[in-house]
């Protein structure tokens, strides 16, 4: 692939990223438009396949998902994968400022790490062999990252431990937010009780 070619692809999938963004928020803005009081949430009697605002989200995600097959051919799949993260962030920064959602620091270190993660892998990401078999492209999958140093005729062979670092650290990171988050949800369903309890004892001395 020649170096235009990349150039392009990234495009396309920088481009694919924001209108897949863009469309999170516009669907959730459809469901947030058919939900009433009285029938509770849209997605339960699914009355936003009848919003415009909804199918408008969707069509803007099929053009994005359009717009990253299309980058693959243009750019390697190493290149074109990790830019769907900024989908993501796309859709929190424009949740946070549309639909008024507020963006914890655990949102926001999860949006930096995504952001890390793409641009190392880009600016690191090898030349994509050719795979001739099934075979091969599962030994590749395998094989741990190695790198070469060449001295005069002999090549050493070291194991490249950086991305694996990354990974465990991130695996380490989403495991303690998620635990986080269980608790806090935990704390305020406890919360929740302790309040209706005390409704309920407030009205029987009352009555």
């Amino acid at each position: 692939m020649t170096l235009e070619g990349r150039y392009i692809g990234l495009i396309l999938a920088i481009c694919s990223s924001l209108l897949i963004g863009i469309s999170f928020v516009v669907t959730k803005k459809g469901l947030q438009n058919s939900s009433t009081a009285e029938h509770g949430r849209a997605s339960d009697s699914h009355r936003y396949l009848k919003n415009p605002v909804w199918w408008i989200g969707l069509i803007v995600m099929v053009m994005g998902e359009i717009l990253n097959f299309i980058g693959y051919t243009f750019a390697p799949a190493i290149l074109i994968t990790p830019l769907g993260a900024l989908s993501v962030i796309v859709g929190a920064i424009l949740g946070s400022i549309f639909l008024k959602e507020k963006m914890g620091p655990i949102g926001i270190i999860g949006c930096l790490l995504s952001v890390i993660g793409a641009v190392i892998i880009i600016f690191h990401a090898p030349e994509d062999p050719d795979v001739q078999s099934v075979q091969e492209l599962v030994a590749y999958m395998l094989k741990p990252g190695l790198y070469s140093v060449f001295s005069g005729e002999h090549r050493i062979d070291f194991l490249d431990t950086g991305f694996l670092v990354y990974g465990i650290l991130v695996i380490l990171i989403v495991v303690g937010m998620i635990w986080k988050c269980k608790m806090r949800l935990k704390w305020k369903k406890k919360r929740q009780r302790r309040l209706k309890k005390k409704r309920r004892q407030q009205k029987k001395r009352y009555h």
